[in-house]
């Protein structure tokens, strides 16, 4: 059963695109890392009388203001009248595939594991691990998750 719920634009989430980077699959880059959630609620708006907003890591927890946001975070708009979910979006932080909001040795090992093509790396999670965004995964996106991870 699919229930299709009609919003206008005007009731749509509206991202500055001057602190992000708005894609037209319905993700948002240029999310640096320590971001936390009272930063990304700070680049966006929305019609808060008609609305609220969860954001969820990518365990489908909702995140307090104070937590850090990873890849596959999603920013939902949730109607206060019928609770349904109406647009969603995901949050790409490059070099953070695991989407714990860290590079760390585990993303360096997730994009080991897709070149070898032991793993494959899908949506927002193959989209940060392209570190450069030349559409591929290969050494040079190591070496920059290898940098990342040598300047914490």
């Amino acid at each position: 059963k699919v229930k299709v719920i009609q919003i206008s634009d005007s009731d749509k989430i509206i991202f500055d695109e001057t602190k992000v980077d708005l894609e037209s699959d319905n993700t948002v880059s240029k999310i640096n890392l320590n971001t936390k959630v009272s930063d990304i609620k700070s680049t966006f708006t929305y019609n808060k009388d008609k609305y609220n907003v969860e954001i969820k890591n990518n365990k489908n927890q909702v995140l307090a203001n104070d937590k850090f946001v990873g890849t596959g975070t999603s920013i939902n708009l949730v109607s206060k009248e019928t609770n349904d979910v109406l647009q969603s979006y995901y949050l790409i932080v490059y070099g953070d595939i695991t989407g714990d909001g860290i590079v760390d040795s585990m993303d360096m090992y997730n994009t080991i594991q897709h070149i070898l093509q032991n793993e494959k790396l899908n949506n927002e999670f193959l989209k940060a691990a392209d570190t450069n965004s030349d559409l591929k995964i290969d050494s040079m996106d190591m070496y920059n998750i290898i940098q990342m991870i040598l300047k914490k």
